[in-house]
Formats: C-alpha cells, sequence, structure tokens
C-alpha cells in the first residue's frame, strides 16, 4: 500500500486508512464496499444474508468450527461465504489457505476465479497489499506471495498435497505470540457449496460417493484441529451431506460438534424469507407445483421420493368457503388437544367435525408457545364449534392441563363429554395403524396455505415418515399424532366408518 499511497493525496490516504480498518473489523462493511467495486450495484442485506455473515464472523473469530447452512437455492450464500469471505479473511492474514470444493469443477472454479478477482483488483490491493505469486494464473490452485491462497475442485475431485488452515503451533510458540501482546489469525478454512448436485438428489450411489469422499479426503485437509469446515447447501434429500455429517457428529443443540443455520423459505409465522426473491404467492405457487422439490430447496426440510406416511398427493381437501354454512351446523363435533410433550414440540389442537363419511377438519391450533398460552385459545375453539365431545391427551404430567381446561369448561356451563386420553401404544404404531382410516375420510381445508398454523401442521403431516430408521425418530410427529387421536375416536364411535380402511 505504500508504493500506491505515494501517489494519491494526503485526504484520499486518511480516506483509505479509515475505509481499511472499517473493512477489517467489519465482515458486512467489507461485502458492501467490494460488491458496489465489483459490480457497480448495491449489495442488498436481506436478513438472511445477515444471518449468514454473522455466522461466518463467528467462524473467523473461533466461536465456531464446524458450521452448516442451508438456504435456498440462488439466495446470495455462495457470494458472500465462499467469494467475499475468503477475500475477507486474506485481507486480514494473506497467509490463510483455503479449500473450496462444490458438486462441479466448473462451479467451483468460478468461484475460485471470482474470490481471486476481488484480491488482484486495484482497489483491494491499494488497501491490502496482497500480491499473489506471478506463477497463481489459473483458477484451480493460486497462492499469495505470503504462502496463503486456494485450492478449488468439485466434491469428487482429488485435493491431495493442499490443506487447508494454518498448521498447529507448539504450545511454547503460542505462549511466546501471547506473551508479545499478539493474536492468533485466522488461518483459512474448507469451504464446501451444494456438494450435492440436485440432479443427483436420489440417486444413492452419487450420495453415497460425495459422503464417503467427505470421509475418507475432504474433511482429512485440515492442517489444524482448529481449521473450520463451513458446509452451505440446499437441501436434497435426507442423506445428502448434511443429513450424513449430522448423523455422525451431530448439532449443537444436540451436544455434537456442528452449528446448523436453518432458513426455510417460509417462515414459522407464515411470511416469506426473503420477498425480494420469492413472494409468498409464488412460494406457494412452487409447493403446489412439485411439493417434493419444495419441501427439499424451500424448506430445508428433505424428504424422499417415497416412503411418506401422508404424501399431499394422497390427502383430501375441500372448498371451506362452500362448505362454511353446513359444516356450521353440523350435528357432531369432536375437539382434541395434544399437549407439547417436550421443548420444541408443537401444542397441537382442532375440531374434527363429521359430515356423512368424511371428518373435516376446519382449524387448527398448532404452536410451540405451551398449554399455558393455548389453553384459553383452545376453550373458546371449543364453544365456537360447538363440540359435542372434548378428548385432552393427559400423560407425561399433562393432567394438570387437561384438568384446568375441564374446569374452566364447566365454569362456562359446558355440560357434553370430557376424556382424557391415555394412549398406550407407542405413538408410530398408532399413526401407522390409523393411517389409512385418516387418508381416506379426513377432509382438510383448501386454503391451508394461507392460514399460518394450520400450514405449519400440514407441513410436518406431510413429512411424516412410514417407516423409521434404527435410532431415529420423526422430528414432528405432533401433526399426525393429533389425527390419530381424532380418528380413533371416530372409528370407535361411529359404526358406519368402520368399513372406511382402504
Amino acid at each position: 500500500m505504500v508504493e500506491v499511497a505515494e501517489q494519491l493525496s494526503v485526504e484520499e490516504v486518511k480516506r483509505l486508512k479509515v475505509i481499511k480498518v472499517m473493512c477489517m473489523h467489519d465482515f458486512v462493511f467489507y461485502t458492501r464496499y467490494f460488491f458496489k467495486l465489483l459490480y457497480r450495484r448495491k449489495w442488498q442485506q436481506w436478513g438472511h444474508l445477515l444471518i449468514i455473515a454473522d455466522a461466518l464472523k463467528k467462524v473467523y473469530t473461533g466461536e465456531i468450527t464446524r458450521l452448516i447452512i442451508n438456504v435456498f437455492p440462488r439466495g446470495g450464500k455462495t457470494e458472500l461465504a465462499v467469494k467475499m469471505f475468503i477475500s475477507y479473511c486474506l485481507a486480514n492474514n494473506a497467509a490463510a489457505k483455503f479449500i473450496h470444493i462444490s458438486y462441479g469443477d466448473d462451479l467451483a472454479l468460478d468461484n475460485s476465479e471470482q474470490a481471486k478477482d476481488i484480491v488482484q483488483s486495484q482497489e483491494y490491493q491499494q488497501l491490502f497489499n496482497v500480491p499473489l505469486k506471478i506463477s497463481s494464473k489459473g483458477k484451480k490452485k493460486w497462492y499469495t506471495q505470503a504462502g496463503g491462497g486456494v485450492y478449488a475442485t468439485s466434491s469428487g475431485g482429488q485435493v491431495t498435497g493442499f490443506g487447508a488452515g494454518q498448521v498447529d503451533m507448539e504450545e511454547e510458540e503460542f505462549d511466546d505470540l501471547v506473551a508479545d501482546g499478539g493474536t492468533e489469525l485466522f488461518g483459512g478454512a474448507i469451504i464446501i457449496d451444494d456438494p450435492n448436485k440436485p440432479d443427483d438428489a436420489d440417486s444413492e450411489l452419487m450420495r453415497t460417493r460425495v459422503n464417503e469422499r467427505y470421509d475418507s479426503t475432504i474433511s482429512t485437509r485440515t492442517n489444524s484441529r482448529k481449521t473450520p469446515i463451513i458446509l452451505l447447501q440446499q437441501r436434497t434429500h435426507p442423506d445428502d451431506l448434511t443429513g450424513y455429517v449430522l448423523r455422525k457428529q451431530k448439532s449443537v443443540e444436540d451436544g455434537g460438534l456442528w452449528t446448523v443455520i436453518s432458513l426455510p423459505s417460509i417462515k414459522e409465522d407464515g411470511t416469506a424469507l426473503c420477498p425480494q426473491k420469492f413472494t409468498i404467492e409464488e412460494l406457494r405457487a412452487l409447493e403446489l407445483h412439485n411439493d417434493i422439490v419444495f419441501q427439499r430447496q424451500h424448506m430445508q426440510n428433505p424428504k424422499p421420493r417415497s416412503g411418506l406416511l401422508f404424501a399431499l398427493d394422497d390427502l383430501q381437501f375441500y372448498n371451506h368457503k362452500q362448505k362454511e354454512k353446513e359444516l356450521e351446523d353440523n350435528d357432531f363435533c369432536y375437539v382434541c388437544a395434544d399437549p407439547a410433550g417436550e421443548g420444541g414440540d408443537d401444542f397441537a389442537a382442532g375440531p374434527f367435525k363429521l359430515l356423512g363419511d368424511k371428518i373435516y377438519v376446519t382449524d387448527i391450533l398448532y404452536n410451540t408457545e405451551g398449554a399455558d398460552h393455548n389453553e384459553a385459545l383452545m376453550i373458546d375453539l371449543i364453544f365456537s364449534n360447538n363440540a359435542k365431545c372434548v378428548g385432552v391427551e393427559a400423560v407425561f404430567g399433562w393432567e394438570e392441563t387437561s384438568k384446568r381446561v375441564r374446569e374452566a369448561l364447566w365454569k362456562k356451563g359446558f355440560k357434553n363429554e370430557f376424556r382424557n386420553l391415555r394412549p398406550r401404544k407407542s405413538k408410530h404404531s398408532r399413526i401407522l395403524n390409523r393411517s389409512s382410516f385418516i387418508r381416506n375420510t379426513f377432509m382438510f381445508r383448501d386454503d391451508w396455505m394461507e392460514r399460518p398454523q394450520y400450514a405449519k401442521f400440514m407441513r410436518n403431516l406431510t413429512s411424516y415418515m412410514r417407516i423409521q430408521e434404527a435410532g431415529s425418530k420423526n422430528k414432528h410427529d405432533d401433526a399426525p399424532d393429533l389425527c390419530e387421536m381424532a380418528g380413533s375416536y371416530f372409528e370407535r364411535n361411529f359404526a358406519h366408518l368402520w368399513a372406511i380402511k382402504q
């Protein structure tokens, strides 16, 4: 920078010094600054990108060493987490070493070349003075004069002979560094961006090849136990690389190694994650067009093409506007509830109305707010639907919830039947045994996408798996469990429904 500074005015030198300090200490500022210089337009500070930037900064500071980011395709993750992050880290430490991997050589090489273009730009060199070796003319492998650089390849390519990160210091060296007032610099990382090609999502051979490659080669190319591994991916299958590493090493939440940033395109409140890219209307249209692909790429909820117990195409739907008056005047309504049993579970409740030989699911309470928040809502649900019978699951300590609801109902003059439900069989066995009855008798609202809690309920119902792997469980089973509770009641008490099995 000194040589360049001699050609600049004093004011310009001062301005560049301020920009340099801001860039080196603020990754978002750095991204905004160089994006504008390179592309002649502003970097869009979308909410999900700021979440990703925050996680990357924690990788840089050493707070996170294993990071998974799952987000929709073409959402800006590669620009931020590969090109900008690599060049940012080299600005702070020109000796940092990176391995960058994607599902195809072309993608990996293009990303590497664009990161290199940033480093070679006049503006970057003015600020940071990170010259490259004269021999660094290719995309696949390029080095700084300080010994850092990038090696780029496909997830099936060769990475031997190149390591990511800095070699571990001996304890004496580290102690000397600290004694001198120094800090250990960020040494680089392995950055894996979309290792599974979407077109190969359902190929067991291709998935296994990528997963085995990660174990045998990719994960072993760290120069230090502290070298981070960053995995960026739109989910493509339950057994993609994200699913594979989490089964082996688990997430931090489950006591494992990996910090997971999962960003579904539709948020919990039913709004779009990034409406600038996909409005909620566009997302719903994609969901209707191909639910399997939508759940994988947009909801980060990968489902295999076979094995779903309640696939969306197998369920029945009714036009609520056309049926509304008839359903208000129906002869029988059963309201049942399943209070959340564990942290993260959903409180599930709803009115189930019988008309002829069909059971209509007219409304749904489905959230993680807990029984205390939902009790009053459930009581209103019971009265507004003129329920003839109420059932509340009263196991695992939820007898008190059931008792409070029952007493509140009696005080309001409710004289109809109230049942405490204590199922004895395993939840999965009950759901499996009742699944055919549910598919053939239950009618779900056709406008469920417009109702956030109903929509979440449907997403969980339609992602429930028929077969559970050993040692695993369906993560969200509250929706099918509620349907099973209602189905069990109707099947036992209405003889004309007994034959509806297939």
